[in-house]
């Protein structure tokens, strides 16, 4: 297979850095992925946020496939590895069942590898999400996140962050659907399975596109 250029930031530089040394401390079991990213790592050439050419595979979305296609992995789903896969494809071969079990961190962290740093290079934004149905599954889970989208990196629960611009007030289920893919913003409003408090509803749209979801 021909070696494609990849492009990354040194934020993600460091982030996925971090991730791999934690995954070999925690005794991670799928090598291969791995030593796919270390790899994919190795040669990624690092640029400001501004200047990842629109027409380049980026270390963002190979990321974000590595972790979706890991979670299938790991859930019986597939038994084949997705990581350099068209994303769709990852997200329509998660089962509604596994979506329910999915963690909100591994959810949290694919929306950060998710972002899209051409379109959120000059944002400063603080959106709030509270879910609804946390506290009755699980009294001592948070409830509440905090997501501050500046200078084309995505930080959840910054303990710097002020009080969100506006809050996004849904279920947990709905949340991780929105995320994948599995559901669309405007169809989520208008059933009204998420509710936008303090905007309109296009604040909420306008949020959900910084994302490549």
């Amino acid at each position: 297979m021909s070696q494609r250029t990849i492009h990354i930031t040194e934020f993600d530089r460091r982030r996925l850095a971090e991730l791999l040394d934690e995954l070999h401390r925690t005794g991670y079991t799928n090598r291969e992925a791995l030593q796919d990213l270390e790899g994919e790592l190795s040669r990624a050439v690092v640029v400001a946020p501004q200047d990842v050419p629109p027409d380049v595979i980026t270390m963002n979305s190979q990321a974000r496939n590595m972790l979706l296609s890991d979670y299938l992995l790991m859930t019986g789903q597939t038994r084949r590895n997705f990581a350099l896969a068209d994303p769709k494809l990852v997200f329509s071969r998660i089962e509604d069942r596994f979506v329910k079990l999915m963690p909100m961190a591994t959810l949290h962290r694919i929306m950060a590898v998710s972002l899209n740093a051409s379109k959120s290079m000059e944002k400063d934004i603080v959106v709030s999400l509270q879910l609804t149905d946390i506290k009755t599954n699980d009294p001592k889970a948070s409830d509440h996140y905090t997501f501050n989208v500046r200078k084309g990196i995505l930080e959840v629960n910054p303990p710097s962050a002020s009080k969100g611009e506006f809050e996004i007030v849904t279920d947990s289920l709905t949340w991780k659907q929105l995320v994948l893919a599995k559901l669309n913003p405007k169809d989520a409003v208008a059933n009204g399975k998420l509710v936008i408090s303090g905007a309109t509803p296009e604040s909420f749209y306008s949020f959900m596109e910084l994302f490549n979801f």
